[in-house]
């Protein structure tokens, strides 16, 4: 029986490699710096973008600044009494009467009561996540637009919109990563999607261990879709801050008791927390509201997701695994390094991959949801998503019909062929279905 239609043969992956890092040559090297040229605002947040190492707690900098004027105006007091008792002593005049006894110190007021911090997971890669973020504060703004508004007011309400940021998960010693050599990661699908790759400067490289490069004002002039497809439309594009930020490279891990992978010894989860805790830093001295996270290095850097889903929990919640946000408020419940990211309202994990966005909520708990955004193919889903989800279908029905001819064939020689070529394909297929995988880098 023939084929009613013709067989369409899949590009080998080096090609299809190849196609991408031209694509996104032409992106960062022609239409990149003909958007900073056009756009003042873009090209102010490329030029402001600094390398932050070990940012220090929240409010460290205000305190040590007041105690140390608190410290200088108590030796001035006392310096301008010790003149003025020896000034007195010398005119031989009475002691001044005794000041009155200072009012009782009142204790100190509890901190005020605020929304926890929503969390949640998506199925989805970064944009889409950030996107969905940015669309729902210009939602909030164009609800409060009369028409009695004047252009200026608005736009300066627009600037005054909650902030979001989405964590670069970047490499530590390239910029942009593989974006040139069309690599698929995160990293590489942010940098060919705005304006990003040129505001990591090569000064700031190697990155620090802990900290990163906080870019403000990232242009996002694409979409979630192939590159080949056309450019957002003037009014779509919309702006986002960034960290980019390098996770641990190819820690020892082991198998643990539940079966999970987790690392090998305390330093390296230690590292790992520090890190996570400079980005959220980072973030919240931004004013960052709304912050778009990840399976950070659980990809091509073989992190343990459960040992990256429970350091998030404890740096963002200060929980330790087992624990509820309900052990907070409890006597010896919660960590003591346990910092409050004040003004931050909404964080969410964007993993493209299924499996590891549920690993990742389980490894999480504390009833973290996990939501689809790529079935319902928001902003016409990833790329790799797209292209994927057509080259995985033709690859199964390639297997299928080579496993059919492998057992009618009984020629030794031909059979070996097939099984040489239903090999290819399996290799194939792997590779097709790790990449979105990798985009967790």
């Amino acid at each position: 029986m023939g084929r009613t239609e013709p067989t369409i043969g899949l590009a080998p992956q080096a090609y299809r490699k190849d196609v991408r890092a031209k694509q996104a040559r032409v992106i960062i090297n022609k239409t990149i710096p003909a958007l900073l040229a056009s756009n003042a605002r873009a090209r102010r947040g490329v030029e402001s973008a600094s390398l932050i190492v070990d940012p220090p707690a929240l409010g460290c900098k205000d305190q040590q600044a007041a105690e140390k004027g608190a410290t200088k105006k108590r030796d001035n007091a006392k310096a301008k009494s010790k003149g003025k008792a020896n000034e007195l002593q010398e005119d031989a005049a009475p002691p001044p009467p005794a000041p009155p006894p200072p009012p009782p110190r009142l204790p100190p007021l509890p901190p005020p009561w605020r929304e926890p911090i929503s969390i949640r997971v998506r199925v989805s890669d970064t944009l889409t996540a950030a996107h969905l973020l940015y669309s729902a504060a210009q939602d909030a703004l164009e609800a409060k637009k009369y028409s009695h508004y004047s252009r200026h007011t608005i736009e300066n309400a627009r600037a005054r919109a909650p902030k979001t940021l989405i964590l670069n998960m970047a490499s530590p010693l390239r910029p942009g990563g593989g974006v040139l050599n069309g690599a698929t990661s995160q990293e590489e699908f942010l940098c060919a999607r705005s304006t990003l790759h040129p505001s990591l400067h090569e000064a700031f490289y190697r990155l620090p261990e802990v900290g990163g490069v906080l870019t403000r004002d990232v242009f996002v002039f694409r979409g979630a879709g192939p590159l080949d497809e056309p450019e957002l439309r003037a009014q779509d594009r919309w702006w986002v801050d960034v960290v980019s930020a390098a996770a641990l490279q190819f820690p020892d891990v082991e198998e643990g008791e539940d079966g999970a992978l987790r690392f090998a010894g305390a330093a390296d989860r230690e590292a790992m927390e520090r890190k996570m805790r400079a980005v959220m830093r980072i973030a919240c001295a931004q004013g960052a509201r709304n912050i778009v996270l990840g399976a950070w290095g659980c990809g091509a850097y073989g992190n343990p997701v459960a040992e990256v889903a429970r350091g998030w929990k404890k740096v963002i919640l200060g929980l330790e695994e087992g624990e509820g946000r309900r052990n907070r408020g409890k006597k010896g419940g919660g960590s003591s390094q346990r910092e409050d990211w004040e003004g931050v309202e909404e964080i969410v994990f964007a993993i493209s991959n299924k499996k590891m966005a549920r690993d990742f909520a389980r490894y999480f708990g504390d009833g973290v949801g996990i939501y689809d955004m790529l079935s319902e193919q928001l902003n016409g889903g990833s790329e790799e998503v797209q292209e994927n989800t057509k080259v995985i279908e033709e690859l199964n029905s390639k297997i299928k019909e080579t496993e059919a001819q492998i057992i009618q064939v009984w020629n030794p020689d031909l059979k070996a062929r097939l099984e040489t070529v239903l090999s290819g394909l399996r290799r194939e297929l792997t590779n097709r279905e790790g990449i979105t995988g990798e985009e967790s880098t």
